[in-house]
């Protein structure tokens, strides 16, 4: 989203397969639309699992609908954690965090195409509500995209982080920054 445009060919190179951007828009698929929370956390690095898990137990004591003691805390978190759908606490743990995202459920998502690497291990993947975003039409291996520019940013925005493993990707966050397990946890 800079002044600068891209060729045809950076943004297929962008997002084809085996990139950041397919895995991201592939999680996100199976939490908006499957509302898989087991599948999306299957596919999510350890520190998110716990993290959210965490944000979980914290939450909902705040909230006074849950009850654990804090000696027991890091059992649920990591039972949580560790994708345990047996666990009793499962489904509300897992309905909590797939309604988390009705902000954004049955908006027209796309990616950004420019590439936004954090470090050796991450990348960014930017995505957009395509529909609301002005923008240039043009496009790309026969599928109609939209030219954004940065003095028009797209309303509204959500970053996520995917980590680059041996096999392809892991979600790292579904925030902009890296979550850090903890009491309390930060989810980025």
């Amino acid at each position: 989203m800079t002044s600068d445009a891209q060729s045809a060919a950076e943004v297929a190179a962008g997002r084809g397969e085996g990139t950041a951007a397919e895995f991201v828009n592939a999680w996100v698929n199976v939490v908006l639309d499957d509302r898989n929370w087991a599948l999306a956390m299957g596919v999510s690095t350890s520190e998110l699992r716990l993290a959210t898990a965490q944000h979980f137990i914290v939450r909902a004591q705040q909230l006074g609908v849950l009850e654990v003691p804090d000696d027991g805390r890091d059992e649920v978190a990591a039972d949580l954690a560790s994708v345990d759908t047996d666990h009793p606490l499962w489904n509300f743990y897992a309905t909590y965090f797939l309604d988390s995202f009705d902000d954004v459920r049955g908006r027209q998502l796309a990616h950004s195409t420019r590439p936004r690497p954090i470090d050796v291990e991450h990348e960014g993947v930017l995505l957009i509500d395509y529909a609301s975003s002005p923008g240039e039409l043009m496009t790309v291996d026969g599928q109609e995209m939209k030219q954004l520019r940065a003095e028009h940013p797209p309303q509204p925005q959500w970053p996520l982080v995917a980590r680059r493993v041996s096999h392809g990707w892991l979600l790292a966050s579904f925030r902009e920054q890296l979550p850090q397990p903890g009491w309390p946890p930060f989810l980025g």
